[in-house]
Parts: structure tokens; C-alpha cells; sequence
């Protein structure tokens, strides 16, 4: 029973570390999310998910207006989405965790970076954050914990 219990535990990190989406640094997707770069016609917001936040194992969702993107634990996404203001809304896997939520304003040739930090608590409801940070602040959080790179996801209204 315990082989079991032992193997099964090992099937199922081997499938979930293998079903993160992600992007290599040297495909298109990696070259632009790398490039911290605006988009001339668009507002960017940049998402990341640091090594040392709770629920690691989690897949957690991240809402922008009417879109749902993924994050995934210690990885980061690029967002471009068309200039406007928009409702953001960080989910928690807690059933009754409470959800950060921000209004966003998407600039043309902008670029704004934040740190979704879903926080556990013992015997109370968790949270999550969403914390602006520097441009530095973030690409150093980024390159020195080697975070995997989501897809880019272009939103439209």
C-alpha cells in the first residue's frame, strides 16, 4: 500500500509540474516577454508569482474585465491589453479567502509590474495581493529566481 501511495504521489508531481504552460527564453513569446519592452499601440502589465509565495502548487486565476488569465507558481506573464480602464481581481483558493481587486489604467506605451501574492493562513481566510512594484524591483525578482515564462496574453476589449 505504501509503493502505492508513494508512486502515485510521484505521478502526479511529474504531471503537474509538466502541465505549467510555459515558454522557452528563446522562442518568440520568451524574446518579448524578456524584453520588458512596450507595445507602441498598447498598455502592458507584467504578473509574477515569486519562488517564496504560498500555494505553489497552484494553477491560480487572475481576472481583467471580462478575461480570466492563468498564473502559475514561480512564473510571470506578460499582459497587453488595449488602452483603457480596467477592473483587476486576484483569486484565491481559499473558499472563503479574500480577493485583491485594483483598477487598472492600460496606457499606450506603457508598462506597469505587479506581484500576485496569494497568502495562507491557519484557522482564518487567506488573501491575496496585488502589490505594484518598480520595473527594477520586478525584473531583479524575475531574473534572480530564474521564474518560467507564461505565454503572452494580448487582451481586446
Amino acid at each position: 500500500m505504501k509503493n502505492v501511495c508513494v508512486l502515485a504521489v510521484v505521478l502526479f508531481a511529474v504531471y503537474g509540474c509538466s502541465a505549467i504552460p510555459s515558454v522557452e527564453k528563446g522562442s518568440p513569446d520568451g524574446q518579448v516577454s524578456l524584453s520588458f519592452d512596450p507595445v507602441e499601440d498598447k498598455g502592458v502589465m507584467y504578473l509574477y508569482r515569486d519562488r517564496e509565495s504560498h500555494f505553489g502548487l497552484f494553477i491560480l486565476d487572475i481576472y481583467i474585465g471580462d478575461d480570466t488569465v492563468e498564473t502559475s507558481p514561480a512564473c510571470f506573464v506578460r499582459i497587453e491589453l488595449a488602452s483603457g480602464t480596467y477592473f483587476v481581481e486576484a483569486d484565491h483558493p481559499d473558499t472563503f479567502g479574500f480577493e485583491d481587486e485594483m483598477t487598472f489604467e492600460a496606457k499606450e506605451e506603457q508598462v506597469a509590474f505587479f506581484e500576485y501574492k496569494p497568502i495562507a493562513r491557519p484557522v482564518v481566510p487567506g488573501e491575496t495581493k496585488i502589490i505594484p512594484r518598480s520595473r527594477e524591483e520586478a525584473i531583479s525578482k524575475i531574473e534572480s529566481q530564474e521564474l518560467c515564462i507564461s505565454p503572452v496574453e494580448r487582451l481586446s476589449r
